[in-house]
This record gives structure tokens, C-alpha cells and sequence, in this order.
């Protein structure tokens, strides 16, 4: 008995810092990952350091590369129902609105299927990464449980002009923009944020 106690000690005390240090580089490197947006665009991401954090995709735009799609972070957070409640109360003062996963007036961001008039009204990422992630891989948008809360959106360009998108075919108005919001789904426990600038 002695020995299985001094075992189970040996092992918490071996196992639980990697887990603590492999939690703190998730998180500086989240940390990481905000800095290089300016403030205003992801002012509205939780603190990853008090949230759990299950998923997040990052792409960083790279000066004289040819090929270069903007850039874009997004991190899924799971949250319990009392946290989902609150978010949602404060996102629900600063929205634009709210719309469901492949809304018709949606342009999903990284597709280059689309016909000049296409309806558009509102961008919103393609979620590409999270639907691999919830094993969607055929999906063309999330899952109906999930609302998006779309906070801001502006034509234009709003990272320096070698860092854009390109070449893209999205229609001649929206060839460049950004888009911020959150996606949730209360079924899920799950808080999507994303900023998109293309």
C-alpha cells in the first residue's frame, strides 16, 4: 500500500507540471497570436489565461510572399452555461446581428466560388479548422446550433497592402474588408471569436 501511495505521489509530481507548462505555452503563444492585430479589432476575445480554450487557428500574412490569404485568429473557448449567459448579454449590446451558419446573405471568407452578384451582406469566416475539428469535414458552414454574433465588418484595406489577399475572386465592393464576431452554440458549451482581415 506504502508503495503504491509513494507511486501515485512520484506521478503527480512528474506529470502535473508538464501539463501546467504545456498550458502556459498554449497560452503565451495565444497571447502571441493577439498582439499582432491591433487593439480595436480583438478587444472583444476573453482572456485565454481564465478560459478554457479547445481550439484556436491562426494566420499571419507575410511581407513579399505571393500568395498571401490576410490574416486571421480564431479561438474556441468552452464555456459553462452561466459564462455562455453572460457573453452572450454583453455581446447582445454591441452587435450588428445575428444569423445562422450559411445564411444567404453571408460571404464565407476563403472560398472563390462566388458569382458577382452574389447577395452580401455580411462576412463571416469559413470555419474551416473547426469544422475538421468537431469532424464536419464535408460541411460547407458550422452547425445550425451555433448563432453568429457578427460585432463589426468594413470594406477596405485594413492591413498593408503586400499583406492582403490575393489574388482573390470575392465580389469588386468586398475584394478587402475585415469582419469580427462570435460564434456560439449553447448546445456545445462553445464560444467561437474570430477577426478576419482580408
Amino acid at each position: 500500500m506504502y508503495r503504491i501511495l509513494q507511486r501515485c505521489i512520484f506521478l503527480t509530481l512528474v506529470v502535473l507540471p508538464f501539463f501546467c507548462c504545456h498550458s502556459n505555452k498554449k497560452e503565451g503563444k495565444l497571447e502571441r497570436y493577439i498582439e499582432k492585430f491591433e487593439s480595436k479589432y480583438v478587444n472583444h476575445f476573453l482572456d485565454v489565461s481564465d478560459h478554457v480554450v479547445r481550439h484556436y487557428s491562426f494566420q499571419n500574412a507575410i511581407k513579399g510572399y505571393d500568395d498571401n490569404k490576410g490574416m486571421y485568429l480564431r479561438i474556441w473557448y468552452e464555456l459553462n452555461e452561466d459564462d455562455l449567459t453572460t457573453l452572450k448579454s454583453s455581446l447582445n449590446k454591441n452587435v450588428v446581428t445575428i444569423v445562422e451558419p450559411g445564411c444567404d446573405s453571408c460571404l464565407v471568407l476563403s472560398t472563390n466560388s462566388l458569382s458577382k452578384d452574389y447577395p452580401l451582406k455580411y462576412p463571416i469566416p469559413s470555419f474551416g479548422e473547426e469544422l475538421i475539428e468537431l469532424g464536419l469535414h464535408s460541411n460547407m458552414h458550422l452547425p445550425n446550433d451555433f448563432k453568429l454574433y457578427i460585432l463589426e465588418y468594413a470594406k477596405g484595406k485594413y492591413i498593408s497592402k503586400d499583406l492582403l489577399y490575393k489574388p482573390n475572386d470575392f465580389p469588386e465592393e468586398w475584394k478587402h474588408g475585415f469582419s469580427k464576431g462570435v460564434a456560439i452554440s449553447d448546445e456545445r458549451n462553445s464560444a467561437i471569436f474570430w477577426i478576419e482581415i482580408w
